[in-house]
């Protein structure tokens, strides 16, 4: 405040002892005696000096300090609330109450509790992992190995229908020997897989 002027001190005192809305920056301006030859030139003024850092800078001074001031009649307020000795319904009183917990250093906390599940499919991530390193380029060796697995690679060649079947190019196995398929070459033994 002591970087303005008589007639700048006297608009930010007016300013905020005025009911906000239209008008009252012209009216500040006018009762901090500033020129009235129109009402124009007047408003002009107002909005000139709400826009100057040093009076906004005053404005904030004194606003803090009159809320500073005024808040233990505030508090007091409060209380009446809480205590209903002014009129308040059920919802008021609790809000007032949780105004006063928070400005005196008792703050409503808030507690979340998440839980993360995730499930990974061990043979599903190394498949990924094989293909990701072959789409990189990388031996998956390299990769898969360092976590003690042994990769395999080798080619298939499907040989016919399935084993023992018409057509397939593998002979049917027994117990003991090979069945060729030859007359008079299977044997009666159950361990047999015809």
């Amino acid at each position: 405040m002591r970087a303005l002027t008589e007639k700048q001190r006297a608009f930010v005192l007016a300013l905020l002892e005025l009911p906000g809305g239209r008008g009252h920056q012209t009216e500040a301006a006018r009762l901090a005696g500033y020129s009235e030859e129109s009402a124009s030139s007047l408003r002009v003024q107002a909005s000139r000096l709400a826009h100057d850092e040093k009076v906004q800078a005053a404005i904030k001074e004194v606003a803090l300090g009159t809320m500073s001031s005024e808040a233990v009649n505030l508090v007091g307020v409060l209380l009446q609330i809480a205590y209903g000795e002014l009129p308040a319904n059920a919802a008021e009183k609790m809000k007032a109450i949780a105004m006063i917990f928070n400005r005196t250093g008792l703050p409503e906390t808030a507690q979340h509790f998440v839980k993360v599940e995730h499930n990974i499919n061990t043979d599903d991530a190394l498949e990924r992992l094989y293909r990701f390193s072959k789409v990189l380029g990388v031996d998956p060796k390299t990769v898969l190995g360092t976590m003690g697995l042994e990769v395999v690679e080798g080619e298939f060649r499907e040989m016919g229908n399935s084993v023992g079947e018409a057509g397939s190019d593998l002979p049917r196995l027994t117990d003991d020997r090979v069945d060729t398929g030859e007359p008079g070459d299977s044997s009666d033994d159950p361990f047999s897989v015809d």
